[in-house]
């Protein structure tokens, strides 16, 4: 009995390294490589792409079509980060994502720079934004227009928006992800006292514009 209970002892430690190994190497196997990089150093407060609140302590990050809410792990060498979620959209390759400031710790000793690194997609998201809104599309709210251009631009930026001034340099387009975030445009350009009379919405495809 004695015998065959060490024995059997033997056999399950085998098995568990087995198991471990082989899911360590399925792992390797679904891994792709990628490169990420943190947010830029300005970047500290403010909405992302889906609406959530952007902070350099969130484990999130961003990419060009994964759907929101996507979980991703991260490997660099011996270091992990696992079931960082995506919150954001960048205008990049699809093996680049960026990272929020405490990622990127988890990943290299100095905290920055840009890292190659394998991932993994470990849970799909849903595309749900923080407004319960599926973020398919690109909608942009144009001509955008006030007595001082550079201080509505400032105000927006405060606000978590990302303006952009018009080719005409006299007014501004502010792209945004989902078609309830237009009231609440309309609604803070008011406050700020911005001309809304000509403002137009437009929608675009899926694009990988940087919002």
């Amino acid at each position: 009995m004695v015998a065959g209970f060490f024995s059997f002892g033997r056999i399950g430690k085998t098995c568990v390294m087995v198991l471990a190994l082989a899911f360590a190497l399925a792992n390797i196997a679904f891994a792709s490589p990628g490169i990420v990089c943190e947010y830029e150093p300005n970047r500290n407060d403010g909405k992302t792409s889906s609406g959530a609140p952007f902070s350099v302590l969130a484990e999130t990050c961003a990419h060009k079509s994964l759907p929101f809410g996507t979980q991703v792990t991260f490997t660099c060498g011996d270091r992990t980060a696992a079931n960082v979620v995506v919150t954001d959209r960048i205008n990049a390759d699809d093996d680049v994502f960026f990272v929020s400031k405490r990622v990127m710790s988890k990943l290299t000793q100095n905290g920055c720079g840009v890292l190659k690194v394998n991932y993994v997609i470990a849970q799909t998201g849903d595309n749900t934004t923080a407004w319960g809104d599926k973020g398919n599309s690109w909608y942009i709210a144009e001509n955008i227009r006030s007595a001082d251009i550079s201080s509505l631009y400032m105000k927006l930026l405060r606000l978590g928006y990302k303006p952009r001034v018009s080719d005409d340099n006299d007014s501004l387009e502010v792209p945004y992800v989902v078609e309830h975030r237009w009231a609440m445009l309309i609604g803070d350009l008011k406050s700020l006292g911005a001309d809304v009379s000509a403002v137009v919405k437009r929608e675009m495809e899926m694009s990988p514009m940087r919002l």
